[in-house]
C-alpha cells in the first residue's frame, strides 16, 4: 500500500490546473499534442513546436502512470485506504468533466492497467479489482447521463443540444462513448444512455473530433438509432484512422464480431449489420493499417468475405463494397490472403452468389434497383487493376464469360443484358489498356500475354462490331458504341505494338521468346469486313489503332543467321498485317469525300494516314495516297497534299512533322527516299511563288507553332541522313555506287531547296505576331539554328568525289 500511497501523494503535489492525462493546462486549453489529435492538420515536418509537444506528451504519460498506479488503492478495504479512495474518486470526477483528451486517455489506460496487474497477480484478484474500478466509473457516468437527461427534458425541443448541458452532463455523454464497460452493457445503455443521447441530437447529429469505441460498437449493435448515428459519424470523418485509434476503437470489437459471423459459428441475424459496419470501417483505413493491423487479426477479413459469398443475405452489397475497398486500398494484401485462389475463381464465386443471382434475375426495376445492379459490378474495375499482367487475361476471360456470355441468356431482362454487355466492354477496354506497354521494350508485357488477350477479343469481336456505328440513340447505346470502338482501337494497337517489340528484339540480335500466333487475324479480318460505306467511326478508330504500323520496316536476313527463322516469321507477319491495313485504306477510298474529311479533322487519324505515306511498304503508301486523292478529288500527289494542307493546315503539318521526326529518331534508311519526295511536295505547297499556302495565309499562333515544328523536323531528318550515310553505304543499303550517288544528290538538292524557303517561312512566322517584333525576330533566329545544326554532317560530304555534291555542300556551308 505504501507504494500506492506514494503515487497518490505525487498527484497531490501537482498544481490544480494541470491535467492528469494530457499536456493541457487549465479548463480552456484546447492545444493538440497527441498524433491522433493532430491528424488531418497541416503540420510542417520542421515544426518548431514539435519538441515542446513531445516533452508535454512524455510528461503526461508519467502523470498517467502515477494515476494508474494510484488506482490500486481501490483494492484495499481498510479504514486507512478510505480517505485516499475518496480523494482519488473526487479528483477523477472533476478531471473527467474537464477535458475530452483526458477522458480518452484515462479509459485507454484501463487496458494498460489490466495487462500490468495480470503480470503481477492472479486472474481472480485482478477481476475483483477491475469490478471496483468499473463500478466507480459507471457510477460517475450514469449519474452524469441521468443529469444530462434531466437538463435536456427541462428545455423545449428547439433548445435541446450541447449548449443546453453543463460540463457534468456533456462530459458524461462523451465519457460513455469512450468507456467500453458502458458500451458493452446493453441494459445500461437503454436505461441511462439512450434518452440523453437522443435528446441532445434533437436538432442536429452529435459530432465528434476523434474516433471513439462507440463508433465501432454501435455500428454492430442492435439499436438502429445508435447504428445510424455511428454510420453517419464514420461517413463524415474526413481523415483515416491512425494506428493508435484502430487499436483503441476497432480491433477488439471487430475481432469479436468476426468470431460471431465465422462460417463455423455463423450468427445470421448479425450478418447484414456486420458487413455494413465493416464497409464503413474499411473506408477509413489506409493500406498500412490493412496490412499490419487488419491482416494481423486471427480471422482474415478477405477470406471471410469469400466464405460469405455463398450466403443469401441482405448485406451482400456491403460485402461487395468491402471487397472493392480492399482491392482499391490494399490489392497485394487481398491476393496474399487469397493464396492459391485465382482471380478467375473469385469472379466465379461472386457471380455464383445467390444474392447476385436474385438481383440480376429480376425483371423490370425501378431506378433504385437499377442503380443497385450497376453498383453490383463496381468491384470489377479495382479487381482488374489489382491483377498482375500474367493473370489479366484469365481474369478478363472469366468476367466476359459471365457478362457477355452467361448474362446474355434470354432469361435475363433486356436491361440486365444491356448493362452486363456494357460492363463486359469496359472490362475489355480496361484489360487492353492495362496490357498496353509504354515506349520501352522492358515495359512490354510479353507476346504470349498479348496473344492470349487478342484471342479473347477475337472470340467476341463479331458481336462487338455491330455496335461500332455511333448513332443518335439513347445514351447507353451511345456509350456501348464508343466502348466497342475503343476495344477495336486498343486491340489493333496492342497487336502492332507487339510486332514493333519483336522487331526491336530481333534488331538487337536477340531471339523472340514466343511461338508464332495467329490470334489477332480473326480481329483484323472482322474489322476490315466491317468497314463499309457507313462505318467512318470504325474506320477512324482502326486507323488510330494501327498508328505504329506504317513506321515498321522489314528486317534483312543474313544467310546462316541463328535468327533467320524468327526474322522470316516477323517479315511475313508484317506483310500480312500491312495487307489488312491496305484493305482498310481501300475500303475508305470508296467513301464519300465529304465523310472522309472527318478523318483529317481529328489529328490522331490524320497522322496515321500521313504516316502511311512514309511507310516502307509500297502497298501501304499507295493505299494512303489513293485515299488522299479521293479526299482531295485530285489525281496528282502534290495536288492532293496541297488540298489537305489548305483544308486542314495544323493537322496536316503536325502529322508530317510527327512522321518525319519518327523516321529521324529510328535512324533507318528505307523511308528516306520517299520522305524527300513527300516533303518536297509539301514545301512546294507551302512556299510556291504562285499558289503557296504561306503566300496568302495569316498564321494563327497554333499554325505558327506547327510550321516551325515542321521546319525543325526537316532539318533533324536531314542531319540524320548526313551523319548516317556512310554507315548505310557500308552495310549494303546501296547495291551500287550510282544509286548511292543519286540518293545523295537528291538529299543535297532537297536541303538546298528547303533552305531557299527560309525567308518565306520566317516572314510568315513574323506575320503571325506582327505586334511583337522582338519575339518575331527571335523566331527567325531559331529557324536558322536548325539548318546550322546540320553543318557537321555536311562537312563529311565534302570528302565525296562528286562535283555536284561538293558544290552544293560548299553552298550550304557558306
Amino acid at each position: 500500500m505504501a507504494e500506492v500511497v506514494a503515487s497518490i501523494e505525487e498527484l497531490k503535489l501537482l498544481p490544480d490546473e494541470v491535467h492528469w492525462f494530457c499536456p493541457r493546462v487549465g479548463p480552456t486549453d484546447q492545444t493538440c499534442y497527441f498524433d491522433e489529435d493532430l491528424a488531418g492538420k497541416s503540420i510542417s515536418p520542421n515544426d518548431p513546436d514539435k519538441a515542446s509537444r513531445d516533452r508535454g506528451v512524455a510528461e503526461a504519460k508519467v502523470r498517467k502512470a502515477f494515476v494508474l498506479d494510484a488506482l490500486r488503492i481501490l483494492a484495499f478495504d481498510g479504514h486507512d485506504a478510505a480517505p485516499y479512495q475518496a480523494w482519488l474518486k473526487e479528483q477523477l470526477d472533476r478531471k473527467m468533466a474537464l477535458c475530452d483528451v483526458c477522458v480518452r486517455e484515462y479509459h485507454r489506460g484501463r487496458r494498460d492497467l489490466k495487462h500490468s496487474l495480470e503480470e503481477q497477480y492472479d486472474e481472480e484478484a485482478v477481476s475483483q479489482f477491475l469490478e471496483k474500478l468499473d463500478s466507480m466509473n459507471l457510477q460517475r457516468i450514469t449519474q452524469g447521463l441521468d443529469h444530462a437527461a434531466q437538463s435536456l427534458n427541462k428545455v423545449g425541443p428547439e433548445e435541446r443540444g450541447i449548449s443546453a448541458l453543463d460540463e457534468t452532463g456533456l462530459f458524461a455523454i462523451f465519457e460513455s462513448l469512450n468507456c467500453n464497460e458502458v458500451l458493452s452493457n446493453e441494459d445500461l445503455l437503454r436505461q441511462h444512455f439512450d434518452e440523453p443521447f437522443r435528446l441532445v441530437q434533437t436538432r442536429r447529429p452529435l459530432k465528434l473530433g476523434n474516433y471513439t469505441p462507440a463508433m465501432a460498437i454501435f455500428l454492430f449493435g442492435p439499436s438502429e438509432e445508435r447504428s445510424t448515428w455511428a454510420l453517419i459519424t464514420w461517413a463524415k470523418f474526413k481523415r483515416n484512422l491512425t494506428s493508435a485509434e484502430f487499436e483503441w476503437t476497432v480491433r477488439d470489437t471487430l475481432s469479436e464480431m468476426m468470431k460471431r459471423v465465422h462460417i463455423s459459428s455463423l450468427d445470421l441475424e448479425l450478418l447484414p449489420r456486420f458487413w455494413l459496419a465493416v464497409r464503413a470501417i474499411v473506408g477509413k483505413l489506409d493500406q498500412d493499417l490493412i496490412t499490419h493491423s487488419v491482416r494481423a487479426m486471427d480471422i482474415d477479413i478477405c477470406r471471410l468475405a469469400l466464405d460469405h459469398l455463398q450466403l443469401d443475405f441482405p448485406g451482400f452489397f456491403d460485402l461487395l463494397g468491402t471487397l472493392q475497398l480492399l482491392l482499391e486500398k490494399a490489392p497485394n494484401d487481398f491476393w496474399d490472403a487469397m493464396g492459391t485462389i485465382s482471380p478467375a475463381t473469385v469472379i466465379e464465386q461472386v457471380f455464383a452468389s445467390p444474392s447476385m443471382q436474385h438481383l440480376l434475375s429480376g425483371g423490370k426495376q425501378d431506378s433504385s434497383e437499377g442503380q443497385m445492379r450497376e453498383d453490383a459490378l463496381d468491384w470489377t474495375h479495382p479487381l482488374l487493376a489489382s491483377v498482375k499482367a500474367n493473370n489479366q487475361t484469365s481474369a478478363c476471360r472469366a468476367l466476359l464469360n459471365q457478362l457477355m456470355v452467361r448474362m446474355q441468356a434470354d432469361k435475363y431482362s433486356r436491361e440486365v443484358r444491356s448493362y452486363c454487355w456494357k460492363a463486359g466492354l469496359k472490362t475489355l477496354v480496361q484489360t487492353l489498356s492495362n496490357l498496353m506497354p509504354g515506349n520501352s521494350t522492358t515495359a512490354f508485357v510479353g507476346a504470349a500475354i498479348v496473344s492470349d488477350i487478342l484471342e479473347v477479343v477475337g472470340q467476341h469481336v463479331q458481336r462487338i462490331l455491330p455496335d461500332t456505328e455511333v448513332s443518335s440513340h439513347s445514351q447507353s447505346v451511345s456509350e456501348i458504341s464508343m466502348l466497342s470502338l475503343e476495344v477495336v482501337r486498343l486491340a489493333l494497337a496492342l497487336d502492332c505494338r507487339s510486332l514493333a517489340v519483336d522487331r526491336e528484339t530481333l534488331a538487337h540480335g536477340k531471339a523472340v521468346q514466343h511461338e508464332s500466333s495467329m490470334s489477332s487475324l480473326v480481329i483484323w479480318k472482322a474489322v476490315v469486313k466491317a468497314v463499309g460505306t457507313r462505318s467512318i467511326c470504325l474506320a477512324s478508330k482502326a486507323l488510330v489503332g494501327i498508328r505504329g504500323l506504317p513506321s515498321l520496316e522489314k528486317l534483312t536476313m543474313e544467310l546462316g543467321s541463328h535468327l533467320a527463322k524468327d526474322t522470316e516469321h516477323f517479315n511475313n507477319t508484317l506483310d500480312r498485317i500491312s495487307r489488312y491495313a491496305c484493305d482498310i485504306f481501300e475500303r475508305l477510298s470508296d467513301f464519300n469525300p465529304d465523310n472522309l474529311d472527318q478523318l483529317f479533322e481529328v489529328r490522331e487519324s490524320a497522322s496515321v494516314i500521313v504516316a502511311a505515306l512514309f511507310s516502307p511498304n509500297p502497298e501501304l503508301r499507295q493505299g494512303a495516297l489513293e485515299l488522299l486523292k479521293v479526299v482531295s478529288s485530285q489525281n496528282g500527289r502534290q495536288e492532293a497534299i496541297a488540298h489537305i494542307l489548305t483544308a486542314f493546315y495544323a493537322n496536316t503539318l503536325c502529322s508530317f512533322s510527327s512522321a518525319v521526326r519518327q523516321i529521324a529518331q529510328r535512324r533507318v534508311f528505307g523511308p528516306n527516299s520517299n520522305m524527300l519526295k513527300l516533303c518536297t511536295d509539301l514545301l512546294e505547297s507551302l512556299c510556291n511563288s504562285q499558289d503557296g499556302v504561306l503566300r496568302s495565309r495569316t498564321l494563327s499562333p497554333e499554325d505558327a507553332q506547327v510550321t516551325e515544328d515542321f521546319w525543325q523536323s526537316l532539318w533533324q531528318a536531314l542531319n540524320v541522313i548526313f551523319e548516317q550515310m556512310e554507315f548505310w553505304s557500308n552495310v549494303g543499303y546501296h547495291k551500287d555506287k550510282d544509286s548511292m550517288k543519286d540518293f545523295c544528290r537528291d538529299t543535297m538538292q532537297f536541303a538546298d531547296k528547303a533552305f531557299d524557303q527560309y525567308s518565306i517561312i520566317a516572314s510568315s512566322l513574323q506575320g503571325s505576331d506582327a505586334s511583337r517584333a522582338e519575339k518575331a525576330s527571335g523566331s527567325s533566329r531559331r529557324l536558322l539554328q536548325y539548318p546550322t545544326a546540320t553543318m557537321n554532317g555536311i562537312f563529311k560530304w565534302l570528302r565525296l568525289r562528286d562535283e555536284y555534291l561538293v558544290d552544293k555542300s560548299v553552298t550550304l556551308v557558306i
